[in-house]
């Protein structure tokens, strides 16, 4: 492998300092190619872990701006936008994109995916993500930038002074091989380092200022310092605000210093942390301009890396045995700190979904309930032999934090005691829009029977609009109770397989997220509060008991039988429009 610049037939002639010259350029070369590289020259103890190596390719495409949502990829063809016209960059580089446009992005040249500059990274303590990241990827950022500026921040300044003084001791070392000099060598302040060269570094915690900063690189790594804060919306808060207000707005695009790019690292304590509400968008996919790796200590379905489910992401540093101890001891906080999965474990209030699908026998619908287990049975109740309501929890504004207006519709089955969600609707909607959208919703299904609503504050007067104008019936709820005695009978329910929700929805993912993390770490839980007041509902449904003679070829057993389906034809001829004035308006 030949250095640029350097023939290597002259090597034979070379002196022994003009060889060692060529011998550091090569390194040097090499060095550049990655931080793993740079760590691996600096510190030759460092270890090429598979879950690394992944880790560094995808620095290495967020920096060469060849990082699209779904990980790695080609060069990028870029674009900029004047108005509603659309133009190619002259030799096809960010670098020539005009001064005066409204917008410009890289898109990838097969699948049309545009470039994201933001790469958000959950994994288990002790793995190795700060080793790379934090400690060796902002000195191989200067190696192949020295003139460029880094911004970096962790949950607190105390500790970000710590990694500070580790940077600072790693570039006063290596200044001979790397080239990188810091001014005032040792005896630079910690939470700012200067190059000789213009690069710098500034270190903060999260809260902290970054005034008179810019950054084309910046790092935070966990944002968060334990459970007890993450839990504390009011520091949640602060901290979201921080990221926004500083030091989101500390990127700077500096011609000839590339575009600015962002890593972020992160324990999952809270549904609601930082990632949470930037890096990831609804059903857990990437928000826009991120890249989101969630590499689990165990491996799950279609782990990002390949592995079989339950294998330990580097046995080198735990075992399988090791983690599953650690996950026996404590579920809840294994699923954060190891899984970067902040839902509860199976033990929790509502523990795993019971799944039905839809069957026609003989032009009947049935739901299907498959069995749970070998002393079961699978079950299929006639879609029209259930009583269907609504329930519905409302919410006043349409801010990007405020709590979702949630509208489920549940089917009831009174012979088996099953209480089946057909399906949701969840939107913010503002006060003022309650009624129409309410109304869009129960068209959504010919055969509502009613209409439960939470009989306070914007509910109540809700209802009473519904009751004058009419065209629905309408059920207030009383909210006699919070919302986690509410969920207790109904997560019972649903470990009792009595709850039953669809298989296949493109809402599923957040109705069950929303319930594993309650009430410990969930965002919203308004989707929990309707299934909680559907559950109260099914138990004043008076139940049909029926018992049918084994023997259907019995005299006794031909008249049980009658009996049961006379039964069920006044059933379904009462829940077409019977019940209503029972359940009043």
């Amino acid at each position: 492998m030949a250095v640029e610049g350097i023939d290597a037939g002259l090597l034979a002639s070379a002196t022994p300092a003009e060889v060692k010259r060529y011998k550091l350029l090569l390194e040097r070369k090499i060095a550049a190619l990655s931080p793993l590289d740079y760590a691996c020259w600096l510190n030759p103890a460092t270890r090429r872990f598979p879950h690394i190596e992944f880790l560094n390719d995808h620095i290495v495409a967020l920096d060469e701006y060849r990082l699209y949502a779904d990980g790695p990829g080609p060069a990028a063809n870029w674009f900029y936008v004047v108005g509603e016209d659309v133009f190619p960059a002259e030799g096809n580089s960010y670098e020539n994109i005009p001064e005066i446009i409204d917008e410009f992005y890289g898109e990838h040249p097969k699948t049309g995916a545009r470039v994201v500059f933001r790469l958000a990274i959950a994994m288990g303590p002790r793995h190795g993500k700060s080793y790379l990241i934090t400690e060796y990827t902002p000195g191989w950022y200067h190696f192949r930038h020295p003139d460029r500026e880094i911004a970096f921040a962790t949950y607190s300044d105390e500790f970000a002074q710590e990694w500070g003084v580790k940077t600072k001791n790693l570039l006063v070392d290596n200044e001979k091989l790397t080239g990188l000099k810091l001014r005032g060598g040792r005896t630079s302040a910690a939470a700012r380092l200067t190059l000789e060269s213009g690069g710098t570094m500034r270190f903060v915690g999260t809260g902290g200022s970054l005034t008179g900063t810019g950054y084309q690189l910046g790092i935070i790594d966990d944002p968060f310092k334990d459970q007890a804060e993450a839990d504390s919306q009011a520091i949640r808060n602060q901290k979201a605000k921080w990221y926004t207000s500083t030091f989101v707005s500390r990127k700077t695009r500096v011609p000839g210093r590339g575009l600015p790019i962002e890593i972020m690292m992160f324990t999952r304590w809270h549904e609601d942390d930082i990632a949470g509400r930037f890096a990831y968008a609804d059903e857990g996919k990437p928000a826009e301009d991120w890249c989101v790796l969630r590499l689990p200590a165990i491996a799950e379905d279609d782990d990002p890396l390949g592995r079989e489910p339950g294998e330990a992401l580097c046995p080198s540093i735990k075992t399988r045995a090791e983690l599953n101890a650690i996950q026996k001891q404590d579920p809840g906080s294994f699923a954060s700190l190891y899984q970067g999965d902040p839902s509860q474990d199976e033990t929790g209030m509502f523990g795993s979904f019971n799944h039905y699908t839809t069957k026609v026998v003989d032009e009947v619908h049935y739901y299907h309930l498959p069995k749970r287990s070998e002393e079961e049975d699978d079950v299929l109740i006639r879609q029209d032999d259930c009583v269907v309501f609504a329930t519905v929890d409302l919410a006043a504004t349409k801010n990007t934090w405020s709590d979702y207006s949630v509208y489920a519709l549940w089917a009831f089955h009174r012979f088996d005691q099953k209480l089946i969600l057909i399906n949701r609707f969840r939107d913010r909607v503002e006060s003022a829009d309650h009624e129409t959208w309410l109304r869009a919703c129960y068209a959504s299904h010919d055969n509502t029977l009613f209409v439960g609503i939470e009989n306070k504050t914007f509910g109540q007067t809700l209802v009473q609009t519904m009751v004058r104008k009419g065209g629905m019936t309408v059920r207030p709820l009383a909210a006699d109770t919070d919302k986690v005695a509410r969920a207790i009978p109904y997560g019972q329910a649903v470990k009792n397989g009595q709850v039953w929700i669809p298989k296949h929805a493109s809402w599923l993912y957040t109705w069950t997220q929303e319930h594993a993390n309650f009430p410990r770490a969930t965002t919203h839980d308004d989707q929990v509060d309707t299934g909680g007041y559907a559950w109260l509902v099914a138990l004043t449904l008076p139940s049909i008991q029926r018992e049918i003679n084994e023997d259907p070829q019995t005299t006794e057993g031909k008249i049980e039988r009658y009996v049961d389906n006379r039964q069920r034809a006044r059933f379904r001829s009462r829940s077409r429009g019977g019940l209503s004035g029972r359940l009043g308006r």
